[in-house]
């Protein structure tokens, strides 16, 4: 089963990340996997990754990362800028490789083994063994030091032996699961070598986790460290040359991102922020489909960074997948189970000295929380190597439930959309990139804040009732307010009122953010004709306004309740109010009459350029008399409510008198 990646080139601008946002970076916001920009809109944005992106320096300013080596004045080798040091020497010969935490630090040295001296080809280092056919690779990551046992064909050794040694109060262990963990006095985790596993150099390699530590005192101090390849593997026929074996030494890192496999691989891990540089998504199909064989790939984001009370516009997912194979799109799924850097096909997480949690579903449990697909087709995105950015509102209320705590944040499990579709004997997949390269899965939030206090709406007043149109209107008692966005909640979170729907008062069409002139502290009125079907408002839902301007000026305003009642025409209906309006008549409004405000119970303005008929000059001198104070007499039969026929009063008992309101017309 393959989980890693082809050799096909890709193009520089393919290669490329994601554009950073056309925003100021607010440093003071950053943490060890995120970073946040103010947009010129005022909102925030924030960039999150599973393995660290910052660091924090001897000050305790969080600092930008540094992944790659440099050559040091005295010929040995350095990382970059991070929370710990990475030294490794001229010749393994001489020297350890070393791996520093403040005091803490562990090194290793093979044994028995003369190497040339180190060559940096880019970001990697290289140092040759060419008389026993081993070579070693390493290369700086976030978390830790990338390191690949090179073996160049069938005769360099299947095992080999190093020299562990650490500083005072640390002390490795070898778990159930094959790794080495170096623990401080207080158990702690400082730093660990996760489980080996080998690849041959076939286009689709091979991938075995049949490669083992063996961990035993050295006579002279320290640990001898054997890493033992199975034979019979590397003697397969089919084996292609050369196979790298990795022993990667990491930090521990916040969030996660791994790959699981079926069949062979079923209790194997694939993590990124162990060191493993692909993951994926895949279905090989054969000729009896109890042996397909399927890889799919689980993320998780810290989202910490994140307050609590940010209101998200927007969530985007971004993966780095090489060029798609027979596949019609990959589709993303809420993870139902908090999975640990030990997960697989069969378990989510380790506990106990090497006990397990098994998913309930082998391959994982998802998709309790996102019922409706979040997903990319190659259809319209194309199947060329690069970017694949997931977003939209099922994605974006589903991160927000994460935020406020409603849903778990269990992460994300990505599989093949067409994985179900069982076709012999082909093979669907997608390499995906993991958090070990520089092209890391990301996930960005765009959200807004509340706003400072004294920001509310004063129109539509709490609890108004409509049977149609909602006048909009705020207050804020701060300056630095450029213009307003009104905001309606549906069932996966707030949405804008759409702006064709929505009339200023010259009866003129709006755009968001609306312009507040400058130094006001109140938004002139808007009117939302809410009766639009296509408009999932709930019968009763919530309103809001969203302030944009300077720094510290914008944010939500708290939300009123509203209700869209269809049979409602009392004192609770929003309405259109301003002279020249009363002139021109709303769409949707009946061409001769427009309502007025609550205030005014039921009084309408007529709109002098109506056709006049009979009824209308019955129902204008009606409500002159009202404008006038006069109370008019109630007509003797019931008006006609919203175009429907009106049921005869009973005749049998005496109808009490009610003061007559006029009845708003059905559009």
């Amino acid at each position: 089963m393959d989980i890693a990646h082809s050799e096909d080139p890709v193009s520089e601008s393919v290669l490329s990340k994601p554009a950073v946002p056309k925003g100021e970076e607010l440093s003071s916001r950053r943490t060890e996997t995120s970073t946040t920009y103010r947009l010129p809109d005022g909102r925030l944005q924030t960039y999150l990754f599973e393995a660290p992106v910052n660091y924090k320096d001897a000050e305790g300013n969080w600092m930008s990362i540094d992944e790659g080596l440099e050559e040091a004045p005295d010929g040995s080798l350095t990382n970059g800028d991070n929370s710990f040091d990475v030294r490794l020497p001229k010749s393994l010969d001489n020297g350890a490789v070393r791996l520093s935490i403040g005091d803490a630090w562990v090194s290793q040295k093979p044994l028995g083994m003369e190497t040339d001296a180190a060559e940096l080809e880019g970001e990697t280092a290289l140092y040759e063994s060419g008389a026993d056919g081993v070579s070693f690779e390493f290369s700086g990551l976030a978390n830790g030091l990338k390191e690949d046992i090179v073996l160049a064909d069938a005769s360099a050794p299947t095992t080999l032996q190093f020299l562990l040694e650490a500083s005072e109060g640390l002390t490795p262990e070898l778990t159930e699961e094959g790794a080495i963990e170096f623990r401080n006095a207080d158990g702690k985790i400082v730093t660990q070598l996760p489980a080996p596993v080998m690849s041959d150099s076939a286009k689709s390699p091979s991938v075995s986790s049949d490669v083992h530590y063996d961990l035993q005192p050295a006579p002279g101090g320290g640990w001898q460290l054997k890493v033992e390849a199975n034979p019979g593997w590397l003697a397969d026929p089919n084996r292609v040359w050369p196979v790298r074996i990795d022993p990667t030494v990491t930090v521990p890192a916040p969030a996660l991102d791994c790959a699981i496999a079926n069949g062979t691989y079923s209790e194997t891990s694939f993590c990124g922020t162990s060191g493993w540089p692909y993951l994926g998504v895949k279905a090989a199909y054969k000729s009896s489909p109890s042996a397909d064989e399927f890889v799919r790939t689980l993320l998780r984001f810290n989202l910490s960074s994140v307050p609590a009370n940010a209101s998200l516009s927007s969530a985007t997912l971004g993966i780095w997948g090489e060029e798609a194979h027979s596949t019609s799109g990959i589709r993303i799924f809420d993870a139902n189970q908090t999975f640990d850097g030990t997960v697989n096909w069969k378990n989510y997480d380790t506990y106990n000295s090497g006990k397990h949690h098994a998913w309930t579903s082998p391959g994982g449990d998802y998709g309790k929380y996102s019922p409706k697909e979040i997903a990319i087709n190659t259809s319209e995105r194309g199947n060329y190597a690069g970017w694949w950015e997931f977003n939209g509102p099922s994605l974006t209320w589903l991160v927000q439930r994460w935020l406020s705590g409603t849903v778990p944040n269990q992460g994300v499990l990505l599989k093949l959309k067409d994985e179900p579709q069982h076709e012999c004997c082909i093979s669907r997949e997608v390499a995906i990139r993991s958090s070990a390269t520089s092209n890391k899965p990301y996930l960005t939030v765009t959200y807004t804040q509340p706003a400072p206090a004294g920001s509310k709406v004063t129109s539509p007043s709490e609890g108004t009732v409509s049977a149609k149109r909602f006048k909009l209107a705020a207050a804020w008692n701060h300056s630095g307010v450029t213009g307003i966005t009104w905001q309606y909640r549906t069932t996966e979170g707030w949405a804008n009122v759409p702006e064709s729907k929505v009339l200023d008062k010259n009866g003129q069409s709006v755009k968001w953010p609306y312009a507040v002139e400058g130094g006001e502290q109140h938004s002139e009125p808007l009117y939302w004709d809410a009766s639009d079907p296509s408009i999932s408002i709930p019968v009763k839902g919530q309103v809001r306004a969203v302030l944009v301007g300077v720094t510290n000026a914008g944010g939500y305003t708290p939300p009123v309740e509203v209700q869209l009642d269809p049979d409602t025409g009392g004192p609770k209906t929003e309405s259109l109010q301003s002279a020249q309006a009363a002139s021109t008549c709303l769409p949707g409004t009946s061409p001769s009459r427009i309502p007025m405000s609550p205030s005014r119970d039921s009084i309408w303005v007529w709109n002098s350029a109506a056709p006049t008929t009979p009824a209308t000059r019955k129902l204008k001198k009606k409500a002159s008399s009202v404008r006038a104070g006069s109370r008019p007499r109630p007509s003797k039969k019931p008006a006609a409510r919203h175009g429907r026929t009106s049921a005869k009063l009973p005749t049998a008992k005496k109808v009490k008198k009610k003061k007559p309101t006029a009845t708003p017309m059905r559009s």
